[in-house]
């Protein structure tokens, strides 16, 4: 059965402990393309040759088979078929040509692997290398390949190349990569277009860690003026189009407006568990992002109520990863 989308390609076996045989099958072929140059074609047949040295399942199948290695690379060939297709449809691969065969007069299609193929190769890797050549190398990668500055580049790509840098001098890049691979691991992944929102999701503060939200706060401080106010209206954005799917009161929907040239502060409604009332109040947008490592901690969103006397934190604010 074909895979529905990337998530399937990391497909755990019933225990959720292991990838299954197929899952391991589309890796390897993945991992294929961290070996070769970005853009560089090849045949099913170098593909084949690849997974019989590297594919345990394939590698033991053919162990005690008395047959020459071109013969068990014709047969992987033909299982393989069925894989590249899928591939080239979740658009991680595509057909680039055709070839003489190397023996006979017929041709042979070429493939390359995308620019999503490419980096999700060395992404799949990851665990399998050497911990500090491998985030040296996907450092790099994300760098140049998604995060790349140039003159028109928008605020969102000059703060993630800041963002990446300073993750990487913290030591922090690791774990920043096997954020994608927890999420691929997940059922969140059905296309390529979910894939491109993942990795803007994991520059977003409201998605990461507590050592991350210190890592983005220090990359505000960093960032020049006018690139801080756009990247920071940006966030605003993303937040009001959340809080506000939650609201439900007109006086949240004043404040927003109120609030519209503030670009580090926001509307939030939240419930007062002392008086019961609904009640709109602003906050700094990186005040709020320091609480959301904590939401889990019950009472940890809550600020002072301005309807009631309670000398407590009883309003309580809603967590907007929810």
């Amino acid at each position: 059965m074909a895979p529905k989308g990337i998530d399937s390609i990391f497909e755990k076996d019933a225990q959720g402990k292991y990838y299954n045989k197929k899952a391991r099958l589309f890796q390897d072929i993945l991992i294929f393309g961290s070996k070769i140059n970005e853009n560089e074609p090849f045949k099913l047949w170098d593909l084949a040759k690849f997974l019989l040295e590297n594919n345990p399942e394939l590698r033991n199948h053919y162990q005690g088979e008395r047959m020459r290695n071109e013969k068990k690379i014709e047969n992987i060939q033909r299982r393989l078929k069925r894989n590249i297709e899928i591939l080239v449809r979740l658009r991680l691969m595509k057909q680039i040509g055709q070839v003489k065969e190397e023996k006979g007069t017929g041709l042979v299609p070429t493939f390359s692997y995308t620019p999503t193929g490419y980096v999700l190769s060395r992404i799949v890797q990851y665990s399998g290398l050497e911990k500090e050549s491998a985030e040296r190398e996907l450092y790099t990668l994300f760098r140049d390949r998604f995060f790349k500055v140039k003159e028109d580049s928008p605020s969102l790509i000059i703060f993630a190349s800041k963002f990446i840098e300073n993750i990487y001098q913290r030591g922090l890049f690791g774990e920043y990569v096997s954020t994608f691979q927890k999420v691929l691991n997940s059922k969140d992944i059905s296309d390529i277009g979910a894939f491109a929102m993942l990795i803007e999701k994991l520059l977003s503060p409201i998605y990461q860690s507590k050592y991350f939200v210190n890592t983005w706060i220090k990359t505000i401080k960093d960032l020049d003026p006018d690139v801080r106010r756009l990247y920071m209206y940006d966030q605003k954005l993303t937040i009001d189009r959340r809080m506000g799917s939650k609201a439900l009161s007109k006086e949240y929907e004043q404040l927003r407006l109120e609030l519209r040239a503030e670009t580090e502060k926001v509307a939030f409604e939240g419930v007062c568990f002392s008086c019961k009332e609904r009640c709109a109040i602003s906050i700094d947008i990186i005040e709020y992002t320091q609480l959301l490592p904590y939401a889990h901690i019950p009472d940890f969103l809550s600020v002072e109520c301005p309807k009631c006397d309670s000398p407590m934190r009883t309003l309580q604010l809603p967590n907007i990863l929810e």
